[in-house]
């Protein structure tokens, strides 16, 4: 499960850098679900306790967007930084 949200998130990279340039691509969606688990995700919203892996994976799910809104941001800056802090931080 690990390295298909690894590879959904390079994807996903792959497309706010090609969009970066095409002014008739105003915005990417990003669907909550490609980065982490919908189990987990429903039960945050039925509000019951996550266990300590559970919050972990959360925690890595939370870095994730927002490293990619980092790079969405800053993706005429420096792509490669980008892709180097995704690959560090989130992408374990």
């Amino acid at each position: 499960m690990k390295q298909s949200l690894k590879k959904t998130t390079n994807i996903f990279l792959q497309t706010i850098k090609f969009a970066s340039d095409k002014p008739y691509i105003p915005f990417v969606s990003l669907k909550v679900t490609g980065f982490c688990r919908i189990e987990l995700l429903e039960k945050i919203n039925a509000e019951n306790l996550l266990t300590k892996e559970e919050e972990q994976e959360f925690e890595r799910f939370q870095q994730r967007v927002d490293s990619i809104c980092y790079c969405a941001t800053n993706i005429r800056k420096n792509f490669n930084r980008c892709r180097r802090k995704l690959d560090t931080t989130t992408c374990r």
